[in-house]
């Protein structure tokens, strides 16, 4: 035997492969062995940078493209595309047709190549738009070609865009790989399902959430930090998730909303020339030309030499939120404050404004609202220290804007 057949006997790890082969077995379920082979990464990958360049012709090239060389360049550019996308598509389909022949698939991956260079024409139409409403819409923004080279919501977009139209033709896996692919590079996520109108602008774009059943309408306005999720997920008699249901809000024409905006739901309508401001949580339709935002957060300012002072607590809730507030009164100075607020019955914020609250929530009687009594949050569990020697709960209901409290008269002192 050679040097380097002894030297490898030497360091082989023969020890470790009976392990890893158990767990292969032990969890079959994250094994592909024996089975159809899969998209691989890289030539998605190698795919993606492709249709930017087809997209885009002139922009990523390392070289310039004159007009009179165009055609050629694109011929080319469409050659590997369509060779790429159709061995993708074939083997994408396997996963989901594994009784079909290899001829069979690859005319079907043929065909839908076709269709898809098809739709690129208007996908170029639409990002045309797309680059226009980011030119637009950031003045911080030069020129259009610094919108495409620096702006990662654009490249986003246009990866999902093509990748809109490989989902449509139900090809499985690779539509999302692609803006996988997409994510990856611009921290921008949006689910290849997504049907998204013109003029789209994601502006900043980091952090940006779009699922698969959202629908955006035309002139939208995105900043960093904007989830457009689902609620809740039905699940079936057996406790399984029902798939392909509306899980997603519609968003309609000029919608701006403003960075970590999250609005949930498929029955979540977002009315159209609407502004969502920043921070905004959102599980229900707003009507068109709405402005919703938060309210200002209280801040202050303290002398850091000055010793401790004592904790604030600072409550914001949206005002359809709120049904009735409870507040705590005492004596020996024992400042008003909010104890508890209610949604119905339910205790949306249970403030503890001391730590001889800590146990405590909140609770109604519906029959006679001015009956607002404390109760343990466990049965027999200890308050952290003693109750105050006198204190009164009052029901305070607030105007839709939380302006100014009325007070609701005649609430009766609870002893402690």
């Amino acid at each position: 035997m050679t040097e380097t057949t002894n030297l490898c006997e030497m360091n082989s790890r023969t020890h470790l492969l009976q392990p890893i082969l158990e767990s292969y077995r032990e969890s079959g379920g994250i094994n592909h062995v024996d089975r159809s082979n899969l998209p691989s990464k890289n030539a998605v990958a190698a795919l993606s940078e492709n249709l930017l360049h087809l997209l885009f012709p002139g922009f990523f090239s390392d070289e310039a493209v004159s007009s009179q060389e165009l055609p050629e360049a694109a011929q080319e550019i469409i050659d590997q595309i369509a060779l790429q996308l159709e061995t993708a598509i074939a083997v994408s389909l396997r996963i989901r047709e594994e009784t079909r022949s290899e001829e069979q698939l690859r005319a079907d991956a043929t065909a839908i190549t076709e269709r898809f260079f098809a739709g690129i024409p208007t996908v170029r139409a639409m990002l045309k738009t797309d680059v226009e409403a980011a030119y637009a819409g950031d003045p911080a923004a030069r020129s259009l070609e610094e919108i495409v080279l620096a702006y990662p919501g654009l490249e986003a977009v246009a990866i999902q865009r093509v990748a809109h139209l490989l989902y449509k033709e139900q090809v499985p896996l690779l539509p999302r790989m692609m803006t996988e692919w997409a994510h990856s590079r611009t921290g921008i996520d949006i689910h290849p399902g997504a049907a998204i109108g013109s003029h789209f602008f994601i502006d900043h774009g980091t952090g940006v959430v779009i699922g698969e059943t959202c629908v955006i309408g035309n002139r939208v306005k995105l900043y960093h930090g904007v989830t457009l999720g689902a609620r809740s997920f039905q699940k079936d008699e057996e406790g399984a998730i029902v798939k392909g249901l509306k899980r997603h809000p519609h968003v309609e024409d000029d919608v701006t909303i403003y960075p970590n905006g999250i609005i949930l739901g498929g029955d979540t309508t977002i009315g159209a020339r609407s502004t969502i401001g920043a921070n905004v949580f959102l599980m229900k339709s707003v009507a068109p030309d709405t402005l919703l935002v938060r309210g200002e957060q209280i801040q202050s300012r303290l002398d850091k030499k000055s010793g401790p002072k004592k904790p604030t607590f600072t409550i914001q809730v949206s005002e359809d939120e709120i049904d009735f507030m409870i507040f705590a009164h005492g004596s020996s100075g024992f400042a008003r404050r909010p104890l508890c607020i209610m949604r119905g019955t339910i205790p949306l914020i249970v403030n503890s404004a001391a730590t001889r609250f800590a146990a405590i929530e909140c609770s109604r009687e519906k029959t006679d609202p001015c009956h607002a009594r404390p109760r343990r949050a466990t049965p027999g569990q200890a308050l952290s220290r003693p109750a105050m020697p006198c204190f009164r709960i009052d029901l305070v209901k607030t105007d839709p804007c939380l302006a100014e409290p009325h007070h609701a008269p005649g609430c009766p002192a609870i002893p402690c």
